[in-house]
């Protein structure tokens, strides 16, 4: 692991490999940059791989403040402007939000965006149910709620308990202040207005959480959709082959549609 700092806070990170197009792997609501050990090991091999504890989560400092989308998505492109990071290919786990922002509003520096099972536009029933969960994390039972929540959406079913109790742990370690302005920020989030604005090769992978595809192909006609189900929702952890197979196609169209653009 290695740190930097960005406007005063230290961000904690992990790079490996060599080669181009560069993948970077952004993490989700309560993650941290482990949830993607099985994409940093395979390819590794022959890309340059970054991985990130966004701000408030895992290694890096929590400061006491608003942990607005935006403001995530700035600190990625202060990340890739260190590393170096022109044109990556950035893999956005969850939190769908924050790869629709840094692809719109930093197009020199994402060359190609891939989401891993965001709940993208998924709809009134969905909202209502965050508006509900957002809601308890306000309150004192709020382990309670994220328990809850795991068990419902994240969780795939027949996940040993053990395994269970590590997830727990590993989502619960991110400070509560993190979790609950995060979560409201996301929600608050105008997606349709981001995705108007995405104009880089898309890939999206659903998993566990619902989403409206029909209108994310009328805002993004590019995207590509696949599935990974019966996972749960870290499809990338529990389905690592399958997810890696599938970011592996499109790491190769977008690297020879590069390529072709260059001649």
């Amino acid at each position: 692991m290695d740190t930097m700092q960005v406007d005063g806070v230290s961000l904690a990170y992990e790079e490996a490999g060599a080669g181009g197009p560069p993948l970077l792997f952004v993490h989700g609501w309560a993650g941290n940059r482990t949830n993607f050990a099985p994409q940093m090991a395979h390819f590794a091999g022959r890309h340059r791989v970054v991985t990130v504890d966004r701000r408030g989560h895992g290694a890096s400092d929590a400061p006491e403040q608003e942990y607005t989308v935006e403001s995530a998505s700035d600190d990625l492109a202060a990340v890739c402007r260190q590393l170096g990071l022109s044109r990556a290919i950035v893999v956005q786990h969850s939190y769908d939000r924050l790869g629709y922002d840094f692809a719109a509003g930093h197009p020199e520096l994402v060359l190609a965006l891939a989401v891993l099972d965001g709940p993208t536009l998924a709809g009134g029933d969905w909202e209502v149910g965050c508006r509900g969960f957002l809601e308890a994390l306000r309150t004192e039972h709020w382990q309670e709620a994220i328990r809850g929540f795991a068990e419902q959406a994240v969780f795939p079913a027949g996940m040993p308990e053990a395994f269970k109790e590590a997830a727990m742990a590993e989502l619960l370690a991110t400070p509560h202040h993190v979790l609950l302005s995060t979560w409201q920020h996301f929600l608050d989030y105008p997606t349709e207005r981001a995705l108007a604005g995405v104009g880089c090769p898309l890939l999206y992978v659903g998993g566990a959480f619902p989403a409206d595809l029909d209108r994310l192909r009328e805002l993004c006609p590019q995207v590509q959709v696949a599935e990974v189900r019966d996972a749960g929702h870290f499809i990338q952890l529990t389905a690592a082959g399958a997810v890696n197979a599938i970011l592996a196609d499109f790491v190769a169209e977008v690297s020879s549609t590069q390529s072709e653009t260059r001649r």
